[in-house]
């Protein structure tokens, strides 16, 4: 029930994407529309960080379809709507689809591989803003 609520999550944040889309493709063969670039070396990188930071991810799922699906996730951290919260503020609107910490820690990992550096003073989030 969790993973198909999860799954209705993510296809309603691909049809928000407003900038040149991307398609993300689950090992299922699902592909969502993105607004940020999914290569699998990108959301490998995600996924190490996310489990660094929050290590209980390998007690939950790790395979490849779940990780994308916490990647495309954590694509919102990198809209202005969040730009200026803090991992630990998006995290406790988090439950009950993720415990509050396991947000936090997607934020900060979205922020730190998904989100575009700013090329100027745009409020863009990037790894470096919290």
């Amino acid at each position: 029930m969790k993973h198909d609520l999860f799954f209705v999550l993510i296809l309603a944040l691909s049809h928000s994407a407003k900038a040149e889309p991307h398609q993300c493709t689950f090992e299922t063969g699902a592909v969502v529309e993105t607004e940020f670039p999914c290569e699998p070396a990108r959301v490998e990188r995600f996924g190490k960080r996310l489990i660094e930071i929050y290590p209980e991810v390998r007690e939950i799922n790790t395979s490849p379809d779940y990780i994308m699906g916490l990647y495309t996730f954590a694509m919102t951290s990198c809209t202005a709507q969040f730009a200026k919260m803090t991992p630990e503020e998006i995290g406790v609107n988090g439950e009950p689809f993720f415990p509050r910490e396991m947000l936090a820690a997607m934020v900060k990992a979205g922020r730190e591989v998904i989100c575009p550096r700013p090329q100027s003073s745009s409020p863009t989030c990037n790894g470096s803003l919290r």
